[in-house]
């Protein structure tokens, strides 16, 4: 099994307009946005049992979701 880590980079948004919405129920949007340096790094780690996401950083706890 692999690790594979990527870069999530950050982004400004300088204008976002939220225009109609589209047939699937979501909006239609307009962004111009500026990329940055900055960014996170997310590590994917193969592992048995369900899916499962871990934060390192204090004060960062991952928010919980089902489906």
């Amino acid at each position: 099994m692999v690790t594979v880590s990527i870069r999530a980079h950050a982004k400004i948004n300088l204008d976002l307009r939220v225009l109609g919405m589209r047939t699937d129920g979501f909006h239609e949007l307009r962004t111009v946005f500026q990329a940055l340096a900055l960014h996170d790094t997310i590590r994917c780690i193969p592992r048995e049992g369900p899916f499962a996401i871990e934060c390192a950083t204090a004060g960062v706890p991952p928010r919980s979701h089902r489906t």
